[in-house]
């Protein structure tokens, strides 16, 4: 039996097989696919999110998620700001927009709140070290959360992650090895060596039962922070970790009767790296993309785990899905920047691009408020790169 925090238990959403086991990181042993974990819900955590303030953290949520915040792994990540942005909203064409501005977490990116969660799963058992691949946030933040938790962490990161995500993955202590070429080339390597070499517990999205379990929060968030629910919520998509775990937020919201309807969700992105926008809009099971090629190296994906979850929320919500080229991304963040003062990077920037098009082609009507999730910051000199190559 399955003892630590509340859990209860794991699911695989492939083979629906549930089994009690303490699985901190891993696949399903049954068939190999994903998993997230099952735990009870404390009745006094839905009041939490109905009491009408923002929380500080995301585990003013304790209720709601499988360990208790005295237990917690934690740097303050979640409670991050709903920023009003009434000029971007003229621009874009809707009645309001609201930016989550998930740069505000500790090391500036929405991937915190599933490492803390993550983290705390470790801590509580007997697990000394982890590892995982990931284009760059990630990395660094699993950095941070292992020395938090007093781990060893081993992180691979492509050659092509942000030099500040490599640094400061050195920083907080970890084992970096930088592999030449892309988001899969670093996975290929980290599993070749998987099989060699000790490297601790994976910790990669969805590897790991309990990362997008934390994303829920966001949802919570949502609801203690507005008069209403919105009419849609608007998610760049990279792994699907984070669009996964707002839906299945909301769905708990709904289920304990604290929502009438779910919000429409919308996927967003870059059309150098789009599998999920691809299977949308040609209604066919996911693909992987044999050459992803674009600018937001976080969102350069290209067979997200998530997939498959990610349609059937966006056909569960009412929602849809999106792409949007470099350029106008790059465009996007130089115009937030302008018009609200926020500084996103660009993988955030594609939400509010891809935001821009859906409202241009009629699926979000002008009458709408939206909420789109910033996911980080970072990505100045790209910005800059942009705003200079762009005619006077």
């Amino acid at each position: 039996m399955n003892t630590f925090g509340t859990v209860t238990g794991f699911h695989c959403r492939n083979c629906e097989t549930t089994f009690e086991a303490e699985q901190v990181g891993g696949y399903c042993p049954s068939c190999g696919g994903a998993l997230t974990a099952t735990w009870d819900i404390d009745e006094t955590g839905l009041a939490s999110v109905t009491a009408g303030r923002s929380p500080q953290t995301m585990w003013a949520y304790e209720g709601l998620l499988p360990f208790e915040s005295d237990a917690a792994v934690t740097m303050g990540e979640g409670g991050t700001p709903l920023v009003d942005a009434p000029k971007l909203a003229d621009s874009v064409g809707v009645s309001q927009l609201l930016v989550k501005d998930e740069g505000q977490n500790p090391t500036g990116s929405v991937v915190d709140r599933g490492l803390s969660l993550a983290m705390t799963a470790a801590a509580r058992t007997d697990v000394r070290a982890i590892s995982l691949a990931a284009p760059g946030a990630a990395g660094q933040s699993a950095a941070a959360y292992a020395a938090r938790a007093d781990l060893d962490a081993t992180v691979y990161l492509p050659s092509r992650a942000a030099f500040e995500r490599k640094a400061m993955t050195n920083v907080h202590g970890a084992a970096l090895t930088v592999v030449q070429g892309r988001l899969q080339d670093t996975e290929n390597r980290l599993r070749s060596d998987r099989n060699a070499l000790e490297l601790g517990t994976p910790l990669g999205p969805f590897e790991a039962p309990f990362r997008h379990v934390a994303h829920r929060t966001i949802a919570f968030e949502l609801l203690a922070e507005m008069d209403r629910v919105p009419d849609a919520v608007v998610v760049p998509v990279g792994t699907g970790t984070v669009l996964v775990g707002i839906y299945t937020g909301l769905v708990t919201l709904r289920e304990n009767g604290l929502l009438a309807e779910l919000p429409s969700l919308y996927a967003v992105q870059p059309t150098g790296c789009a599998p999920i926008v691809d299977a949308w809009e040609g209604e066919r099971p996911i693909e992987p993309v044999t050459v992803p090629d674009t600018v937001c190296g976080e969102l350069e994906v290209p067979e997200p785990t998530g997939s498959e979850w990610v349609l059937d929320a966006l056909h569960a919500s009412g929602g849809g899905a999106v792409a949007v080229p470099d350029e106008v991304i790059l465009d996007e963040g130089l115009t937030i920047a302008r018009e609200s003062g926020l500084e996103l990077a660009p993988e955030s920037a594609a939400g509010l691009a891809g935001l821009r098009e859906l409202v241009s082609t009629g699926e979000i009507g002008a009458e709408s408020t939206v909420v789109a999730v910033g996911t980080g910051t970072g990505g100045a000199d790209l910005l800059r790169s942009r705003l200079e190559a762009r005619p006077r």
